[in-house]
């Protein structure tokens, strides 16, 4: 889950705040 939450986070940068709630 953690190279795919780097890949996603890269790629997505609200998706950091998604992941992170």
């Amino acid at each position: 889950m953690e190279f795919k939450y780097h890949i996603v986070n890269r790629r997505w940068m609200p998706s950091e705040q998604m992941l992170l709630g």
